[in-house]
């Protein structure tokens, strides 16, 4: 029984040990806009690594928390957006996406 209890105390002390390395995170922004430049609100912009923002009243958004590589993207039923994703590694300011209005058949008739 001693020796059990030895070996799990081992066990519990290894394992309560942070042996990881840190992770480096980083953060980045941007804003979301139209073909005349005017912010857009409400856009979400999506993120391969846990996170996501919402584009505020005048189309800024910022993820932070980000590591490795991951893939910005902005999604919006009303919108195709140029460009559709942006891939980045590190800390970034200024990514623009550009949001085209999508036209509907029904819109036409």
């Amino acid at each position: 029984m001693k020796t059990v209890l030895k070996i799990f105390i081992a066990i519990f002390i290894f394992t309560s040990c942070n042996t990881s390395e840190d992770v480096y995170t980083y953060s980045v922004s941007g804003r979301v806009i139209n073909t005349f430049g005017y912010g857009i609100c409400g856009v979400k912009i999506l993120s391969s690594s846990p996170g996501y923002a919402i584009s505020d009243s005048i189309g800024f958004w910022s993820i932070s928390g980000l590591s490795g590589e991951c893939t910005i993207t902005p999604v919006d039923t009303n919108y195709l957006f140029s460009p559709g994703s942006l891939i980045v590694n590190n800390s970034s300011e200024g990514l623009v996406f550009i949001a085209g209005i999508l036209f509907d058949e029904k819109m036409e008739r």
